[in-house]
């Protein structure tokens, strides 16, 4: 007996649906980061190093760990509650050799889904700057130019512009070897 080809072509789009919607809620690895109150203050030391040697007048370099930033991290979102129907639950970053990876955790009436932003980061005109080359919504790539766009408007506006302002004295922000590497003059 045949099936007719509407029912096939009925299977194939299902099966792809189920498919596209288990890779959009199938949470990536690295979004699930560990926080270490040590951590966080060693990142705090850290930067506060810098800062030092710059009133000194030498120029310093700091190296941290993706530990140290993910705790400053969950330190400084953590206690955030998420808003409404659709609100960021949690941010975290893995360092991949000379790449960061941005996870962002958002509720979604009632269904948590990430989006994973990865690229460069670095400094220009004292604000930090993210080369943006990978987006992926769960495990599902995404195009990055949409996201670009939008991304570029947020930060463009005066609470993103002021949100990514460095302190004047740090002159470089480059992941290396799995490190989050500053420098300052």
């Amino acid at each position: 007996m045949k099936k007719p080809v509407g029912k096939i072509i009925s299977g194939i789009l299902l099966t792809l649906a189920v498919i596209t919607l288990v890779l959009v809620v199938w949470p990536p690895s690295g979004a699930k980061q560990v926080a270490d109150a040590e951590a966080a203050r060693s990142f705090d030391r850290k930067l506060a190093e810098l800062e030092t040697a710059h009133q000194r007048g030498e120029p310093a370099q700091v190296r941290l760990t993706g530990i140290e930033v993910n705790s400053k991290l969950q330190q400084i979102f953590g206690d955030m509650p998420p808003a409404g129907l659709m609100g960021m639950r949690g941010v975290t970053v893995e360092l991949v050799h000379d790449r960061l990876l941005a996870f962002f955790s958002f509720k979604v009436v009632g269904l948590s889904l990430y989006i994973t932003l990865g690229g460069k980061p670095g400094i220009e005109n004292h604000r930090l700057q993210f080369n943006l080359d990978e987006v992926r919504l769960g495990h599902m790539p995404t195009s990055s130019s949409l996201i670009s766009e939008v991304l570029a408007e947020k930060l463009s506006s005066p609470q993103g512009r002021d949100m990514l302002l460095m302190p004047d004295y740090i002159t470089s922000m480059r992941v290396d070897n799995s490190e989050l590497v500053i420098e300052s003059d």
